[in-house]
């Protein structure tokens, strides 16, 4: 697998296990300050990435600073020496992140709007009024909230 900082790496979800019960399974890897400083070595470079929590797709129940994820965007590389994370190149930033995700969601309104009876033929539909910069506020203020 190639991995670029600055792109987000991922893998079909429904390719990762979300069996809390097994410890290492499919799906992508990302552990917690904590998990590092207990499994990382000075030889390996270790990515620091941004999860978005809809990504998340399983905790094992055993260890809680680690979990399986279909989506993580690295957006710096590190060492670990002396009991030190130490990052060595941070090119990109959360913004940069944000950004992909919110292209990404809007992608997945305008498939759903695509797939939508018109309101006027649902059962009890009221328009919504708020434009969709506003909605987009609304979900990303929720999204944070749960970080």
């Amino acid at each position: 697998m190639e991995i670029c900082l600055g792109v987000p790496v991922r893998q079909a979800r429904k390719e990762c296990d979300s069996n809390p019960g097994q410890d290492c399974s499919n799906g992508l890897h990302v552990g917690a300050t904590k998990y590092v400083e207990n499994f990382g070595n000075g030889d390996s470079p270790i990515l620091v990435c941004y999860v978005n929590p809809a990504h998340v797709v399983a905790v094992p129940d055993y260890d809680h600073s680690k979990m399986r994820v279909c989506e993580y965007f690295p957006f710096a590389v590190a060492t670990y020496n002396n009991s030190k994370i130490d990052i060595i190149e941070q090119s990109y930033l959360e913004s940069d992140y944000q950004n992909i995700e919110q292209k990404e969601l809007e992608k997945l309104v305008a498939k759903v709007k695509g797939n939508e009876k018109p309101y006027e033929a649902a059962i009890n539909a009221v328009e919504e009024e708020r434009p969709m910069s506003e909605l987009l506020k609304i979900i990303e203020g929720r999204l944070i909230d749960i970080t």
